[in-house]
């Protein structure tokens, strides 16, 4: 589905063409591929699983290091039907061997096994999960986080044009994120086996709403634009990572999968709910950017004027995401002051 759907996306004449084809089809096509390499991921590790992830992400880290200097390449060589065509099959020839090697590690007849005994024992509704206090907490802060994770990535180069910094400028930006991305990725998800998972989201969020507040807001040039990069790459970008263990540690304390005999199906319930969050707020950011940026650029002003309202949005989402950790804190005190 992915690779027809690009290859139709290069006959597209018409605007809905492309989003059935290179959006709806794409779309679809890899939630079909990656949702079952999830669920096998899982069963593979357990006490490093975060680790796993974090190295797992990270591959979408080194690809932006090269991926977008090689795509324009094509563009401009050739136009994007030819581009099209050639990464679809520049894309098979790399990844359908690596098809061979996603293996379960339970085999089919212990599988089926497992699925009886757990579905002869009494459930709860999937739902019910999803209801939990620590669950609506964390959805939050998913869903704050997620409204203003496009913006940096979207309008640094546009930003680093209104300071008339070098063409390269702004390409350059976007790799220093993606080059942090990759060990920002595999140091938190290494950092989120060792501490509660109530911790390492608000710890990303907290940092990076600072990272707004003091890097990119009153940035008026290359180095500090620079250094923001860095930080959003290291902390904002792998957020997703944390999700895996956010989600086993919900399942396990709301005793639903406990109870069930079911933890790794309520995990990924969990999992599936966060990235569902994630795909609505990604969709809102696009209508709420055009009411955040407005007026002309003032470079004495916060966020050059013109990104006032973006900055500062992000700066006030940011924070308000941090609430799950800050409510894993205020709870433990409480129990130890009692």
């Amino acid at each position: 589905m992915c690779g027809l759907g690009l290859v139709l996306a290069s006959f597209a004449t018409q605007v809905w063409q492309l989003m059935l084809t290179q959006g709806a089809m794409y779309g679809i096509g890899w939630c079909v591929c990656y949702t079952p390499f999830i669920i096998i991921l899982n069963e593979w590790w357990e006490k490093k699983r975060g680790l796993a992830y974090g190295l797992l992400l990270a591959a979408s880290g080194t690809s932006g290091l090269v991926l977008p200097f090689l795509l324009e390449t094509l563009l401009q060589r050739w136009g994007f039907r030819p581009a099209l065509r050639v990464y679809v099959f520049a894309y098979t020839i790399v990844s359908a061997p690596a098809f061979w090697l996603i293996r379960p590690r339970l085999p089919p007849h212990r599988r089926t096994q497992k699925n009886n005994a757990a579905s002869a024992k009494p459930t709860t509704p999937w739902y019910t999960i999803l209801l939990t206090p620590s669950a609506l907490v964390i959805t939050l802060s998913t869903f704050t986080q997620g409204l203003i994770f496009p913006y940096p990535p979207t309008f640094l180069p546009s930003y680093a044009t209104a300071l008339d910094l070098s063409p390269s400028a702004g390409d350059s930006l976007l790799a220093i994120r993606s080059f942090c991305q990759v060990f920002g990725l595999i140091l938190l998800g290494w950092f989120s086996d060792h501490v509660s998972h109530h911790i390492p989201h608000s710890l990303s969020s907290l940092i990076s709403g600072f990272a707004c507040l003091l890097l990119w807001g009153p940035a008026k040039g290359f180095v500090r634009l620079g250094v923001f990069a860095a930080v959003w790459g290291l902390f904002a970008s792998p957020y997703t990572v944390f999700w895996t263990r956010i989600s086993q540690g919900l399942a396990e304390e709301s005793g639903c999968g406990k109870k069930d005999g079911d933890v790794a199906g309520k995990t990924m319930i969990l999992y599936a709910w966060f990235s569902l969050v994630r795909g609505v707020t990604v969709i809102l950011a696009g209508p709420l950017s055009e009411v955040l940026v407005s007026g002309v650029v003032v470079r004495e002003r916060f966020g050059l004027g013109r990104w006032t309202g973006v900055v500062g949005f992000s700066v006030g989402m940011l924070f308000a995401s941090t609430a799950g950790g800050l409510m894993w804190v205020w709870e433990r005190w409480g129990r130890g002051k009692r």
